[in-house]
């Protein structure tokens, strides 16, 4: 058991922080829960802040001893300033620990996307000053992130190692005890045909496969991910050796899944 820390987390009602805030507490952690709206994190004490201000940011995290924050799903130029927000509230409140949650594995170089390249720059600076820094980087999608609609999985033709968010939640919370960095993925591979003839397996009914739709004019967040997505493509794969891989299989994973027949339909 680790020394219990107060710990500022960042999405902690949301689908990928509330496996992370389960976990922290379970590790017997006080969790604060960073929301720019409080809401419902059983266990957490809330923190009202934006990410787009960095004095509600200094005051959530005040007296915490550990931060794990990743950006949200932003393609603008505000992933930019939420990154100046975080590191000049992690410095101005003397956090001594971060964990920070890529949501993907960085490119070695800049893209030119802000949701990219800010957390690249959020990972380097905090580096640089005084806390201790430890970051989780899934280098495949998250299973959470498939879903079933009329009958049809929307995800890539390439096999992609899915990992369980739980299993995220697991190395975040592994990083925040021994302050180490990590590449977190699931224990095997799924092509399209496979990843859509287990999730109808588990549904109890055919489910197709499909790649990508072309996005929509106005689309913004379908376009931003699409682009994000194309890089990342473009990123060399990482050294199986420095992989950590997660213990929850995706036949596992879909079978504890409460698929609703209209889904699957």
């Amino acid at each position: 058991m680790s020394t219990p820390l107060v710990v500022a987390l960042h999405g902690a009602t949301g689908t990928r922080g509330r496996p992370v805030a389960r976990r922290l507490l379970e590790d017997g952690h006080d969790v604060r829960a960073v929301v720019r709206r409080p809401g419902r994190a059983a266990g957490c004490r809330p923190a009202a802040a934006d990410l787009l201000d960095a004095r509600s940011l200094a005051g959530a995290y005040a007296g915490a001893d550990a931060v794990v924050v990743r950006l949200p799903a932003v393609f603008d130029d505000r992933a930019w300033r939420m990154a100046r927000c975080v590191v000049a509230a992690v410095h101005g409140a003397q956090v001594q620990r971060v964990v920070v949650d890529t949501g993907c594995a960085l490119p070695a170089a800049p893209t030119g996307l802000p949701y990219l390249d800010a957390r690249r720059a959020l990972v380097e600076t905090l580096a640089h000053g005084p806390c201790d820094v430890a970051v989780v980087q899934p280098v495949a999608p998250a299973m959470e992130d498939l879903a079933v609609r009329d009958g049809v999985v929307v995800c890539t033709a390439a096999a992609l190692p899915y990992i369980a968010l739980d299993d995220v939640a697991g190395e975040i919370a592994a990083a925040l005890r021994d302050g180490r960095s990590r590449l977190v993925c699931g224990p095997r591979a799924w092509t399209g045909p496979e990843v859509a003839a287990v999730l109808g397996d588990a549904a109890g009914r055919p489910v197709r496969w499909r790649t990508v739709a072309p996005v929509q004019p106005g689309d913004a967040a379908a376009g931003g991910f699409a682009r994000v997505h194309a890089a990342l493509a473009r990123t060399p794969a990482p050294d199986p050796a420095l992989l950590r891989v997660g213990t929850t299989d995706l036949v596992t994973w879909a079978r504890r899944q409460a698929w609703r027949p209209a889904l699957a339909a």
